[in-house]
């Protein structure tokens, strides 16, 4: 990679990393937004990009996601969430502010918990825990993709002491187990987990169908965007009559607003380039009839420095000759 190359993938990624810095602020709304854009930029970057960590402001967010994931449960703020799922969340915020994993080994961790037996067999009884699935499926999700990773060991720290070294071990190797070591992911199939979490965070970003804010353009793309028939039917989208027209009906009135704004920027640039083009033009015309003034005014002084001899009537031609001779 060229250095001009290497420095406009620095500035683009310092960009991104701004982006989800302005938008992680205070508000729970805030962190949702940027959490969306930390999706949208790990699903364009694909599972194989390992440099761009879990921003530490939104490590309290990706706690409560994937919380709500593993708990199968909708995506609450933490102080009205329950004393058990307050407790997973806790353990799990703390786990990913020291490991500091890339944003696609969260991503393949979900998409491992979103395909464990225990998760998609929703009829018989788990016998795997919130923490121990988030765990297990974290540490191997990591091994995975990074060539350079935490021991378990050191994940033993990182638990506090709350799984030992041994019990880590023991976790990791009934885990591949379960899946029967299936760890490769295809493109693709990354790709639709993806815009399924996309989708998923943003229905829980809407507080209802009936609050009068229109989508924004992320939320028209993601909700336009085709899924999968099973993740279609875990959402459980049944709309009645009048919540989908009023969907339609905020959606179209997104698209008019969206329009509208388009045109009146276009406007407004053509009109402002309209009104520095003329300014241009009349500058131009002044500085043109300033020098054709100065022009004349040379012309002016030129005509009365101009000396004409006049030889009078009255000098004879013998005074003349006369005076020439005396001349010479």
């Amino acid at each position: 990679m060229s250095r001009r190359n290497s420095k406009r993938s620095l500035r683009k990624e310092q960009s991104e990393r701004d982006k989800m810095a302005y938008h992680a602020d205070r508000s729970y709304y805030g962190h949702m937004v940027a959490f969306q854009h930390m999706l949208a930029v790990a699903k364009q970057s694909g599972y194989h990009d390992t440099s761009t960590v879990i921003p530490m402001e939104l490590i309290d967010f990706t706690a409560i996601f994937i919380s709500s994931l593993v708990n199968r449960c909708s995506l609450l703020p933490l102080t009205t969430a329950a004393d058990t799922l307050r407790s997973n969340i806790n353990f799990i915020r703390k786990t990913l502010s020291k490991a500091q994993i890339s944003c696609s080994s969260l991503i393949l961790c979900l998409w491992y918990i979103d395909h464990h037996p225990s998760f998609c067999n929703h009829q018989q009884p788990s016998d795997w825990t919130p923490r121990d699935l988030f765990l297990a499926s974290v540490i191997v999700a990591d091994k995975f993709l990074a060539d350079v990773t935490w021991t378990n060991s050191d994940w033993s720290d990182f638990t506090q002491q709350q799984h030992s070294c041994q019990d880590i071990n023991r976790l990791e190797r009934r885990f591949l187990h379960d899946i029967r070591y299936k760890l490769f992911v295809p493109e693709q199939a990354y790709y639709d987990f993806c815009s399924y979490l996309e989708f998923r965070l943003t229905v829980a970003k809407q507080p209802n169908f009936f609050h009068l804010l229109p989508l924004s353009y992320r939320d028209l793309r993601v909700l336009s965007q085709s899924l999968l028939p099973v993740y279609v039917e875990r959402l459980h989208l049944t709309l009645r009559p009048f919540e989908a027209m009023w969907l339609l009906t905020k959606t179209a009135a997104s698209i008019c607003v969206m329009y509208g704004m388009a045109v009146l920027m276009s406007y407004v640039v053509y009109h402002y380039a309209a009104t520095q083009m003329i300014q241009a033009v009349q500058h131009l015309l002044y500085q043109q009839q300033l020098q054709e003034q100065m022009l004349v005014m040379v012309a002016d002084k030129l005509t009365k420095l101009a000396t004409v001899v006049v030889i009078p009537p009255s000098l004879s031609n013998t005074n003349v000759s006369s005076l020439s001779s005396s001349i010479y």
